[in-house]
């Protein structure tokens, strides 16, 4: 054996005993084969994507003799919320992967990461009723036993990964769909595994695009009638924009609406524009003014928003339009069905008042 693997099999026994070494910035550690000696080129991340695999966070190579170190205060940090992490190791040719899970409270404790072959994993989806497929959807890989997502993949119809053998739980994601768990254990020793067909099943608003939405819920509104429904504005298009002051994406979208308002003031005739504030604890018109008092100050240029308020104090409008994100923009034509455009609803919306 040539003098050079005879000390790196030497540094593996130390490495299985001192195990990982780590200080307040990251962790550093030693990738080795199936006869222990080092990997190099191997990528080591917390975060991977796509069908092959690759590293888009917290991203470190090891060098000639293995070694690496990963900064953990690089991006949004994860390390510090107290929870199991897993460290997922691939080799650059993405057939030999390692995975470790490390305790974020003790990152010394960690072992070495020995790679092997890893198992082709696929399927693919069906989502019936719906009448075409999610515009897009996704698969979250993760360890059972910790939950935080390893890889993800995006797919069409059909999805597929490269990932060592182990247990792990999956997540299906995506456009009109209610989100999916898994449980599956990859073997060792085959090269490829099967996913039996994975049928996803559509979000309630999924299920009325195409007809009348659902019905908000209004505990108090300003710029209509408490009382309002949607029916109240047939004959216009109406753009409903669930949002809240909690939610940064929200109120840093808002300005857009406010321009969009008063660039079509002359057409208000035949469009509204409906702010649906949700969740934050909110229990009258009064408490939200003070909260909109520094985003109108701060963000929205010292502008109001001049178009209706609605306020729901519960739940129930959220629940009757199966929201999962916010911001979340609709759209409802002149006729009153829900709209569905892959185009962006404001933009939909500025097309039909130029016609």
């Amino acid at each position: 054996m040539p003098l050079k693997n005879v000390v790196v099999a030497a540094l593996y026994c130390a490495f299985s005993f001192s195990l990982l070494a780590a200080d307040a910035r990251g962790v550093s550690g030693l990738v080795v084969d199936e006869n222990h000696l080092p990997v190099a080129g191997a990528d080591v991340s917390f975060a991977w994507m796509g069908d092959i695999g690759e590293a888009n966070d917290f991203m470190t190579r090891t060098d000639a003799d293995g070694h690496f170190y990963l900064n953990m205060m690089s991006g949004e940090s994860r390390m510090y919320d107290e929870r199991p992490l897993p460290l997922l190791v691939k080799n650059r040719e993405r057939t030999h992967g390692g995975l470790v899970t490390l305790n974020t409270t003790k990152l010394h404790r960690a072992p070495v990461i020995k790679l092997a072959p890893m198992v082709r994993v696929h399927g693919q989806f069906s989502w019936a009723p719906l009448e075409s497929r999610p515009e897009f959807t996704a698969v979250f890989y993760g360890e059972r036993s910790v939950g935080w997502p390893l890889q993800y993949v995006l797919p069409l119809e059909k999805f597929g990964t490269m990932m060592p053998p182990g247990n792990y739980r999956l997540q299906l994601y995506g456009t009109d769909i209610n989100n999916a768990f898994q449980e599956l254990t990859i073997p060792a020793g085959v090269p490829d595994m099967e996913i039996p067909t994975v049928a996803l099943d559509p979000t309630r608003l999924a299920l009325h695009y195409g007809k009348l939405p659902p019905e908000l819920h209004v505990s108090a509104a300003r710029g209509a009638p408490a009382t309002m429904t949607l029916a109240d504005y047939k004959g216009k298009w109406v753009l409903l924009d669930f949002w809240g002051y909690w939610c940064p994406p929200c109120v840093r979208g808002l300005p857009r609406l406010i321009d969009f308002y008063d660039k079509h003031k002359a057409k208000r005739n035949r469009f509204e524009i409906l702010a649906v504030h949700l969740k934050g604890k909110i229990g009258s018109m009064a408490a939200l003014d003070e909260k909109m008092k520094p985003l109108i100050t701060t963000i929205w240029n010292n502008r109001p928003l001049p178009f209706p308020i609605v306020l729901d104090y519960t739940d129930q409008t959220e629940a009757n339009f199966g929201l999962r994100t916010f911001p979340t923009t609709l759209l409802i034509s002149p006729d009153g069905i829900l709209v569905k455009t892959k185009e962006d609803p404001v933009d939909f919306l500025e097309r039909q008042l130029l016609k």
